[in-house]
């Protein structure tokens, strides 16, 4: 008599769950996996949304070239065809009715040289930048906002951090963690030490430093996101995930009970 096959149960259908059930299914095609998902459908915060008549990711928009998970999942997905890279274009800043070059040498935004703010904040945002105020504070965390606008002004988030910020992780300043989002900044904040000036371990070092520059560990582009050409990747990783009999993917878990060996 076979044995009967093993049985799983995946709580969110997000791109943790679906990674993990694909995995589930791959080493095990035997295995019964059952997903549940609240939502009427599955990526949880990876999801495109139209905008001017073109479909947009309006969460992670990419991701990292650098570790082959993502990459090897996608082309499990029957996406690698699908996979565009960014071009080189320069990092720019829409601000105050025009567009302006992002300052250089600065960190998630926060600038290690104020005069590469000119232009972008106005001269007074600027020589506040120069006045750095360094109080040291005894909380051991805040909110990213309250760390740059107290030491370098409003503008600074405003203008700066919060938009890459916006871009990386999807949230406010005011709403993420100093220590989890810029703990560079966070280890000066504790120290009392200024943040733009060259000199501070945690600003960008020169970029016209006379030391031999490292060669990249791949000549290969870093990043790379799924065009709209095909239905939403999270739902390609749902098919790769269950290939051979599609369950119901969308249920709404409220409370777990034990019942002898089974939940």
């Amino acid at each position: 008599m076979p044995p009967r096959p093993t049985t799983y149960l995946v709580v969110g259908g997000g791109i943790s769950g679906l990674a993990a059930a694909e995995e589930i299914t791959r080493r095990d095609p035997a295995a019964r996996v059952t997903l549940l998902e609240v939502a009427d459908r599955v990526g949880g915060k990876l999801r495109g949304e139209p905008v001017a008549g073109r479909t947009l990711d309006v969460g992670a928009e990419a991701f990292l070239m650098r570790r082959p998970e993502a990459s090897d999942l996608v082309g499990r997905a029957g996406l690698a065809g699908d996979l565009v890279h960014p071009s080189g274009a320069p990092a720019q800043v829409w601000s105050r009715g025009t567009v302006h070059p992002l300052p250089r040498r600065t960190l998630m935004g926060v600038p290690a040289d104020p005069g590469s703010l000119r232009g972008l904040l106005t001269p007074a945002e600027v020589d506040r930048v120069r006045a750095e105020l360094t109080p040291r504070l005894e909380a051991e965390d805040c909110d990213v906002a309250s760390l740059v606008s107290d030491r370098l002004g409003a503008a600074v988030t405003e203008r700066l951090v919060e938009p890459l910020l916006g871009g990386v992780y999807a949230g406010h300043a005011r709403l993420l963690s100093a220590r989890a989002a810029l703990p560079s900044c966070s280890r000066w904040r504790a120290a009392g030490a200024r943040c733009w000036r060259p000199s501070t371990p945690c600003s960008p070092r020169p970029t016209t430093a006379r030391r031999p520059v490292r060669p990249p560990r791949s000549s290969g582009p870093c990043a790379a996101a799924c065009t709209a050409s095909r239905p939403p990747w999270s739902r390609s990783c749902a098919t790769a995930a269950s290939p051979s009999s599609p369950r119901p993917w969308s249920a709404s878990c409220t409370r777990w009970t034990r019942e002898a060996t089974r939940w």
